[in-house]
């Protein structure tokens, strides 16, 4: 090595003469240098010899390569890339460095400035000896660095051919040249501060690097100091989340081309099909031919922007990973401990970015293009002249671009409450079409440093599917609904989860609604109440045989209803409630009837009679909705509750009909509610407790008995359910409301110094306020 180095030494010294001298032997044959040509013969520039280009290989080509990588061709060693092109003080060539000041010298300014320090050899790393120093070599022109030009004398056959492989040394054969040069770790950075101290360590606070001393020194007290080891291990860190983005970019690019493809395939295949189908049956159906024609083109043609847009993105995403990657692979090589600080500074943003970027376009990272190739054709009867202007049906899959959702669950939810709404899934020409599993995903993105939850999705097997998710922190989400990856419209939705309300410490009303009178905003004798989504409040006013609605400020917005049998008209109206839709259901009392309106008052239908079979009222009392539509009605004087479907048809009941001696168990019931397990919540007046009944409706249990304590009851009234599935009961002579946990734990009452004379009905509001009905006063409570 160190002859081929001294050999490289006296060449540059003399011009090269000796390398060009064309009656000498080539000595490149025997270092295993090829003349520019790389181990399969082509130049180490990308230009074929056979091209005829400039650039082909020759000595002249030698001119623009690095003085270290011909030292590395010529030894076989790897050199440090870091060393400075020049001398620090005369732009010399370098022959040492000086490891007190850690600058790189020509051989003059080494004896001349630094014969006291100690001095290292640039081309091997050993001690430099003054009195046997390595020739200085002269300074080279400034246009070409530390490049070495080519003599014009230089025969031709030195520049057009390397030496044939069998004239070269066994162990040089074997080692073909690096396509990229190594790099050995660059003198540690010294301190500005404290000559000859290493920087092990970065002031986050000052924004410079520090070392020993500097960071036990006053004028760093207090701040936040980084080692630069940790700083590397984290920028490598990136560098790895970087190279992996890339090859995952590159991977989802290669699929989205090939499903395009598919896609493609796919739409020739049933444009052939249609073809041939259409070419069988008579010109009058050319017409339609052209429309289904036109359906596949638009749907294969919306599946094929869909997939280009997800590869420009996934391009986009991968380039920028890659150029990432690069900036930081060679910072790591090359800079310095506070570049590698800067390098990590800029990584952690720009993958903070690219990590947007991916959730603004898909959420969280695709696993699958948006598309696929499903398109098909379903061809007609032959035999049915009249499908002929109607001939078969073109449908595709789901698409993210026509699909929407509704329901409040997509702006509002209470952390640890369900939240539901449904979504419509449409194909590429608006049609309804199957969900199919795995296809719909839904993610609900907390806020920073909260956990993400994924939604459970239901296909009700009609082209919609209702989500359900529970919050598990507060503060503004973003509601992720996703169709093969894509964004549904509105997509990503912004949702804000509320704490879940306590009542304990309830001292005062927020709001009170009403007073005495027959005006607008008044009552006489209310007893029912509910809250729509919106959180209008809906009071029943019983002897005024009325409906009145209250805008959620409390502020009086219209009323419905006058005395009266007809549809629309009331006789003492007592529960009332709302269902998913929004229909208004009002327990007709003394009309021994339900009756249903619209959200803005206008009557739809009725149904039910004074008896006492099936489908019968005596003294229906109140009504509640399940999330199916279900209505469930307190049948007062039959001592029983039934339950009908969304139309009014009766399904089943429970009370002393359907059980031994229920009669006994089960008198005058009065408010009923449905919890979120299906379960009806039902106030036994007479017997002071509640029952609990079953879904089937076939078994059921009891809580509380009477009395004035926790969990006991004086002809309890009202119930209501809660988010947090908590039990809400009006106990009318106890002047109180008891809150229960869902499994009947007794949790808190309401009462004094909230003055309150027999509550009756009782809901809650969709902020979480319980609101009551102060019977005895004639008015409506917001707790």
């Amino acid at each position: 090595m160190m002859m081929a180095t001294s050999a490289l030494a006296s060449c540059l010294a003399n011009g090269l003469g000796a390398l060009c001298d064309p009656t000498a032997s080539p000595p490149f044959s025997s270092w295993g240098f090829s003349s520019g040509l790389n181990s399969s013969g082509s130049s180490i520039y990308g230009s074929s010899p056979s091209t005829g280009s400039s650039r082909e290989p020759s000595i002249g080509s030698i001119g623009s390569i690095d003085l270290q990588e011909m030292l590395q061709a010529l030894n076989g060693d790897l050199l440090d890339a870091d060393v400075d092109a020049t001398c620090r003080n005369c732009e010399r060539l370098p022959v040492a460095r000086c490891s007190a000041c850690n600058t790189v010298l020509c051989k003059p300014c080494a004896g001349c400035h630094h014969s006291d320090h100690v001095l290292i050899r640039v081309e091997d790393g050993l001690p430099f000896n003054m009195a046997v120093p390595p020739p200085c070599l002269p300074k080279p022109p400034m246009h070409l660095s530390m490049a070495v030009t080519r003599p014009p004398s230089v025969p031709p056959s030195l520049t057009t051919r390397a030496p044939p492989p069998s004239s070269r040394p066994a162990a040089r054969q074997a080692r073909s040249p690096p396509t990229r040069m190594a790099v050995l770790p660059r003198a540690a950075a010294l301190c500005e501060v404290h000559a000859g101290e290493v920087l092990v360590s970065y002031c986050e606070t000052c924004s410079v690097g520090t070392c020993s001393a500097c960071a036990a020194s006053a004028s760093h007290v207090g701040h936040t100091l980084a080692q630069l080891t940790v700083v590397k291990g984290v920028t490598e860190k990136y560098l790895r989340d970087a190279t992996a983005g890339a090859q995952a970019a590159r991977d989802h690019l290669e699929r989205n081309s090939g499903v395009a493809a598919a896609v493609e395939a796919k739409a020739m295949q049933v444009a052939s099909d249609i073809r041939c189908c259409t070419r069988q049956m008579v010109a009058a159906i050319e017409a339609r031919e052209r429309q289904l024609l036109a359906d596949v083109q638009e749907i294969a043609s919306l599946k094929a922007r869909s997939l280009q847009v997800q590869a420009d993105v996934l391009r986009s995403l991968h380039e920028r990973y890659v150029r990432l990657s690069e900036s930081l692979r060679d910072t790591l090589a090359l800079g310095q401990g506070v570049d590698v600080v800067h390098a990590r500074d800029k990584a952690a943003v720009e993958l903070a970015q690219l990590r947007a970027a991916k959730a603004n376009n898909t959420g969280r990272p695709s696993q699958q293009p948006y598309e696929d190739e499903t398109i098909t054709f379903t061809p007609p009867e032959p035999i049915l002249s009249k499908a002929l202007t109607s001939m078969g049906a073109v449908s595709s899959s789901g698409y993210a671009l026509s699909s929407v959702a509704a329901g409040e669950g997509l702006t509002r939810a209470v952390r640890g409450r369900p939240a539901a709404f449904t979504v419509h899934v449409k194909s590429h020409l608006e049609a309804s079409v199957p969900v199919v599993p795995g296809e719909l995903d839904v993610v609900l993105v907390a806020p920073e440093g909260g956990a993400n939850v994924r939604g459970d999705v239901e296909d009700r097997g009609d082209g919609t599917a209702v989500v359900v998710y529970r919050a598990r922190a507060e503060g503004l989400h973003a509601l992720h609904v996703l169709l093969r990856g894509r964004h549904i419209v509105g997509s990503p939705f912004s949702v804000a989860v509320r704490p879940p309300r306590s009542y304990d410490g309830v001292r005062a009303a927020s709001a009170t609604i009403g007073g005495e009178g027959s005006e607008e905003g008044r009552f006489l004798r209310p007893w029912g109440v509910c809250c729509d989504r919106q959180g209008r409040i809906i009071v029943a006013d019983r002897s005024n045989n009325r409906i009145q609605v209250f805008g959620a400020d409390g502020k009086f917005a219209f009323a419905f209803g006058s005395q009266g049998t007809a549809p629309g008209q009331f006789d003492r109206p007592a529960g009332v409630a709302v269902d998913l839709g929004g229909r208004i259901v009002v327990a007709d009392k003394d009309n021994h009837r339900v009756q249903i309106f619209d959200p803005e008052g206008r009557f739809i239908k009725t149904f039910g009679q004074c008896g006492a079979q099936n489908g019968n009222f005596n003294y229906p009392w109140d009504v509640d909705v399940n999330g199916s539509g279900e209505i469930v009605v307190s049948d007062t004087r039959n001592n029983r509750i039934q339950l009908f479907s969304p139309e009014g048809t009766f399904l089943r009941k429970y009370g002393w009909e359907t059980t031994t001696s229920m009669w006994r168990h089960f008198d005058t019931p009065r408010g009923v509610a449905f919890n979120r397990d299906g379960y009806v919540i039902c106030t036994d007046f007479n017997n002071h407790r509640l029952v609990v009944v079953e879904p089937s409706f076939r078994h059921a249990r009891f809580l509380g008995g009477e009395g004035s304590g926790p969990k006991q009851f004086q002809r309890p009234q009202g119930v209501a359910i809660d988010g947090d599935n908590n039990i809400i009961v009006a106990d009318s002579r106890n002047n109180r409301v008891q809150v229960f946990e869902g499994n009947g734990i007794y949790r808190c009452q309401i009462g004094l110094p909230v003055e309150m004379d027999r509550p009756s009905g009782v809901c809650v509001t969709p902020d979480g306020k319980i609101a009551v009905v102060d019977f005895g006063n004639n008015r409506v409570l917001l707790l």
